[in-house]
């Protein structure tokens, strides 16, 4: 089996990251969008998440002739239940930052408390996974600054996702053996690791 690595990236330009500080000043309050793992202090790396994403599809092979020979049809306008509408698909991007290249047995998360067994009301049709880049020593303090390329790491079905995830509640440790650090939860929070991903855009954009 070829090893894993990222599905694609994308180059994150100034214009990029510009556009989603503004996003990111327009939500206000600093309390960030409902169902976010850091509450608001996440608003800047959702929003170049996002932009990211919507880029890449663009930039993809389906994005000028994908649909009908014409380009896809992106509605980029985020509300709470999904970040981007393309071709009727909601789609739900989820950011993490990357010291480096995404590996297998990282994961993607998805806050809990939005989700039931019986009808997930979270209104999307699917999350998909990113990490943006950033290097340790060009932090400002504190302060993550976001480097030059994102990675797409993978997409799921909102229903496939909630049967692969594992949930892990405010302050407990995950058991599974790939914590090696014996990360303790900070968020109650469904985590998936990328390789239970499927990485294909095609997949994602045409069911």
């Amino acid at each position: 089996m070829a090893p894993w690595a990222p599905a694609a990236n994308i180059l994150l330009d100034v214009r990029m990251k510009e556009e989603a500080q503004r996003m990111a000043d327009a939500m206000g309050d600093g309390k960030g969008r409902k169902g976010s793992i850091l509450q608001g202090g996440g608003d800047f790396l959702g929003c170049l998440g996002e932009l990211a994403f919507k880029q890449m599809l663009q930039d993809s092979v389906y994005g000028e002739h994908g649909y009908g020979g014409g380009p896809l049809q992106i509605k980029h306008e985020p509300n709470a239940h999904f970040d981007l509408d393309v071709q009727g698909i909601t789609i739900d991007v989820k950011s993490k930052w990357s010291k480096g290249l995404p590996k297998y047995d990282w994961e993607g998360s998805v806050a809990m408390g939005r989700e039931d067994n019986s009808n997930l009301p979270q209104n999307v049709d699917a999350f998909a996974f990113m990490r943006i880049l950033y290097h340790e020593n060009e932090m400002i303090g504190k302060t993550k600054v976001p480097g030059m390329v994102g990675y797409f790491c993978g997409w799921l079905p909102k229903r496939q996702f909630y049967k692969r995830a594992v949930g892990i509640k405010k302050g407990e440790i995950d058991p599974r053996p790939t914590n090696y650090n014996k990360f303790k939860s900070h968020k109650s929070q469904w985590n998936i690791y990328h390789h239970q991903l499927n990485p294909s855009l095609g997949e994602l954009l045409f069911p």
